[in-house]
């Protein structure tokens, strides 16, 4: 669907509590439509570029507790303390395959370890098409993949300039 079409469906599909996965050439505009919502809605983004991303870098450092004599996960520096938030999962197939196991709990129990997201965080996630054009991984895993509402985002210059 085109860039604007797919501004009101993504922005749909958050409102309803499910998770958006945008799948487009890059520069086609998924960042851009995310921030824009962001902005309709007040909501502060949240960008992860997962493709660069350690798990980690999602399910925070350890240390230990001494008092219950147990290893606890710190909180990332990413992580969201308010609700008025869009977490934006970007590059999702670039990412390694123990970066998309931690963002299942994400996208499951809205949480990572202790870490829960906040009640009314929107999630959506985005990445290229699987085409020779990219280097990706193939996301084979059907429950991966059930996770998501599925949007194509396609564009050309008539579209960009209504949307603009």
């Amino acid at each position: 669907m085109n860039i604007a079409d797919a501004l009101a469906a993504v922005k749909f599909v958050m409102e309803c509590g499910e998770v958006p996965m945008l799948v487009g050439e890059a520069g086609v505009g998924k960042t851009q439509l995310i921030e824009e919502i962001g902005a309709q809605t007040g909501r502060h983004v949240i960008k992860l570029m997962l493709s660069q991303m350690e798990p980690g870098d999602l399910i925070g450092l350890p240390v230990r507790d001494e008092a219950n004599n147990k290893t606890r996960y710190l909180a990332p520096d990413w992580f969201p303390t308010r609700s008025d938030v869009i977490l934006f999962l970007d590059e999702i197939n670039r990412a390694h395959i123990t970066v998309r196991s931690a963002i299942m709990q994400l996208l499951i129990d809205r949480r990572l370890h202790e870490h829960k997201l906040p009640d009314g965080v929107w999630l959506c996630a985005a990445m290229n098409p699987d085409t020779p054009d990219y280097e990706v991984e193939a996301i084979i895993d059907k429950a991966f993949i059930d996770r998501f509402v599925w949007i194509k985002v396609t564009n050309n210059v008539n579209s960009w300039r209504e949307y603009n």
